[in-house]
């Protein structure tokens, strides 16, 4: 009956591996166009979906070999987290400027009008354009880091359930 047990526990963790790539490799099967990236000076392609690909033949090497993108990309991730924070301030500070402006301009304005006139507010408008493309760029940084994290776990879960099987 242990013996028993201890088979069926197995295939269970077998199976949800197996469940586990077929996920992942479905996810995969979607073209990814290669990302070009300036870093350091210097213009690099990278093939992300080659990359991230598993190949279940080859695990113990590819977990040995890191993806040397990965340091690029998430100096990229850090560069423009740190620019959307920078443009996320210098965008409050040009609303706050355009609202005081506008309010003392003529204290009769209520609070409503003179939020409508700081948000049209042409500094404003561009810092917001600006920041809005930053946040863009941060988000595909970080979903592109957590890809090559989640693969980095992947492997190793697969490469512990085969030991043990």
């Amino acid at each position: 009956k242990l013996l028993l047990l201890k088979l069926l526990k197995q295939s269970v963790k077998v199976n949800l591996v197996k469940k586990t790539l077929k996920t992942y490799w479905k996810f995969m099967k979607t073209e990814l166009k290669k990302l070009k990236v300036k870093f350091e000076g210097k213009t690099i392609e990278i093939d992300i979906q080659k990359e991230l690909s598993i190949n279940e033949n080859i695990i113990n090497s590819q977990l040995r070999e890191s993806p040397s993108s990965y340091y690029v990309l998430c100096s990229l991730r850090d560069k423009y987290i740190k620019e959307r924070d920078a443009l996320a301030r210098e965008k409050d500070e040009a609303y706050s400027a355009a609202w005081v402006y506008i309010k003392d301009s003529n204290e009769r304005f209520n609070n409503d009008y003179v939020s409508h006139k700081a948000n049209i507010n042409p500094k404003y408008k561009s810092l917001y354009q600006r920041y809005l493309k930053a946040v863009e760029k941060s988000n595909k940084f970080i979903a592109i880091c957590r890809a090559y994290e989640s693969r980095e776990n992947i492997l190793r879960t697969i490469n512990a359930n085969l030991r043990k099987g």
